[in-house]
């Protein structure tokens, strides 16, 4: 059984802006003060995050106007300070197994948003 993409639709997938991060703070769309990310992007970002694409202590992380994020097994992982997580307007979200983090941690999220999303993985 073969597949058949169109044309089109290869072109448009290609032509999409993903960022597999070596460090979110070096994005256009990113703002890093202190512990505070804010990620706005402009609908037709791709995002991949990691626990190697995070400064090493964040308090709030917001993420916003995407078409598609995807957080990777144990993203958070070492985040003992994250206490805000924001996903606003987002086309697609993709949490992997384990996406915050496969081992405890001392801290918690006070404060968890998700508001628009089209589709949760």
């Amino acid at each position: 059984m073969s597949i058949r993409l169109s044309p089109l639709l290869v072109i448009t997938i290609l032509l999409l802006p993903c960022h597999v991060l070596s460090n979110i703070c070096s994005l256009s769309f990113c703002q890093c003060e202190d512990s505070d990310v804010s990620c706005n992007g402009k609908d037709s970002v791709v995002l991949e995050l990691s626990s190697s694409s995070l400064p090493s202590s964040i308090s709030t992380l917001s993420l916003s106007n995407m078409a598609s994020v995807t957080i990777k097994t144990n993203t958070f992982s070492g985040q003992e300070d994250l206490k805000e997580l924001s996903l606003e307007n987002i086309e697609k979200v993709v949490l992997e197994k384990f996406c915050y983090s496969s081992s405890e941690l001392s801290g918690h999220i006070t404060h968890f948003k998700m508001e628009d999303i089209k589709q949760l993985q």
